[in-house]
């Protein structure tokens, strides 16, 4: 019997006692280690009530799940649960596993509530119960990662990779904190007349151990391991000092476009703290730009009341990577953005799909009915230049004019580009533009 006291009060299920350990193993086979996936944030956004719902809408989905297998379930904490199962046989435990991560006969991640599932086989992964709980929570970890609301073996590998992404995380922190994190800036350009309206400021970050860490990797790994809005801070700190070095030696930025995490804008207390910080250097509001990815904007509202107020303040909003997420057109009208940037992969299939050059052209009408700017990131070809012209795009970036470049370098592009227009022997190119 478990005591009253190991209850669960909001499943009715027992918890899961180191103590009792010896006692399951010789009834275990097997463990899955199920996690809900958004109880976080539902919690936090939507309230306690609807994340508890969530917790017992799952529970009853895994007891379905254990009785299958004649296991015998446990809370493992928020938000996880663990089966203890008698049967080894790999098919078996599968199909069921997969079974529970769909709701409705669809992938579970497409629901609220998402179930993710690690699962963890004796002998071949451990020979008693702590060991078995330990590989499932690493498998239903990379599952998180890299298959949610899916059913996942453990293997050796995921072990090694979780150990790989600690140690590069402790790293990324030590990074943060000795603010090693390095900043480049890639020029965004008026299409049609050339004149560089501002730049989209991208971390860069390269460790003396594991050398260049690409920013897709980091980044995800901040995510993972809740660092997201101290790196937001360090690069907002760092990009807004280099706009204020270059004001001051008379090198003229218009704007600056800088990525934030919707995670970091759910303290209400950011969009002042960050204006703040830009009236004591005498920079103006409206010359900065905070990026967010669409998918991650939508995200049960996750920080729109911060971007409100930043808008208030006078910062412009910027929906990033448009056209990929979830946003239909109509909802377009109703988030507090300022400007839409097309997503490089339309630009990079224009060539081969109508479809794509619908998109972009449909996104540019979009952006002139509203007021809103409309960026085209990641030009590399003329005819990608020349089609967004046709389309009347007014700003892009790529590297047809200009690689993410150090600040030094930017300022000697400037420079150059400059003199070439100020030259009347000089013939501009159109990479030149202008």
């Amino acid at each position: 019997m478990v005591p009253q006291h190991g209850i669960d009060p909001t499943t009715g299920l027992p918890h899961y006692e180191a103590a009792e350990a010896a006692s399951l193993g010789p009834r275990t086979a097997a463990v899955l280690v199920v996690e809900v996936d958004g109880h976080a944030i539902t919690t936090h956004v939507v309230g306690p009530e609807a994340g508890e719902a969530l917790l017992v809408d799952a529970a009853e989905r895994v007891v379905r799940a254990a009785e299958a297998l004649g296991g015998e379930v446990r809370r493992l904490g928020d938000p996880h649960f663990v089966v203890f199962a008698p049967t080894a046989d790999d098919a078996v435990i599968h199909d069921v596993a997969s079974h529970l991560a769909l709701v409705n006969d669809r992938p579970a991640a497409l629901d609220a509530g998402a179930l993710t599932v690690g699962i963890a086989v004796a002998p071949r992964d451990g020979t008693d119960v702590p060991t078995l709980v330990r590989a499932g929570m690493v498998a239903v970890a990379h599952g998180r990662v890299e298959h949610p609301g899916t059913a996942v073996f453990y293997e050796q590998a995921m072990a090694d990779g979780a150990r790989e992404r600690f140690s590069v995380g402790r790293a990324l922190r030590m990074a943060i904190d000795r603010r090693e994190i390095e900043l480049v800036y890639q020029p965004q350009l008026d299409l049609v007349t050339g004149a560089v309206v501002g730049v989209e400021v991208l971390a860069r970050w390269t460790d003396a151990e594991c050398g260049v860490i690409s920013p897709t990797r980091f980044v995800k790994i901040a995510d993972e391991l809740g660092m997201t809005s101290a790196l937001d801070r360090l690069v907002f700190d760092k990009a807004t000092e280099q706009l204020r070095k270059w004001d001051d030696a008379g090198v003229w930025v218009p704007r600056m476009s800088i990525n934030v995490s919707p995670d970091t804008l759910r303290s209400a207390r950011i969009p002042d703290a960050a204006v703040g910080l830009l009236v004591r250097r005498g920079i103006g509001p409206e010359r900065i730009t905070v990026e967010l990815i669409e998918s991650r904007l939508l995200e049960a509202d996750i920080g729109l009341q911060s971007l409100r107020r930043l808008r208030e303040l006078g910062v412009k909003v910027s929906l990033d990577d448009f056209g990929t997420g979830y946003a239909s057109f109509s909802q377009v009208v109703t988030l507090p953005i300022d400007e839409l940037k097309i997503d490089r992969g339309f630009l990079a299939d224009t060539a081969d799909s109508a479809a794509s050059l619908a998109v972009i052209a449909a996104i540019t009408r979009v952006g002139q009915t509203l007021g809103l700017t409309v960026v085209a990131e990641g030009i590399e070809r003329i005819e990608q230049h020349e089609m967004l012209r046709a389309l009347a795009c007014p700003i892009g970036q790529g590297y047809l004019y200009s690689p993410p470049l150090p600040a030094d370098e930017l300022v000697r592009w400037l420079a150059r580009r400059e003199a070439l227009h100020t030259n009347p022997q000089a013939r501009p190119t159109v990479a030149d533009l202008g």
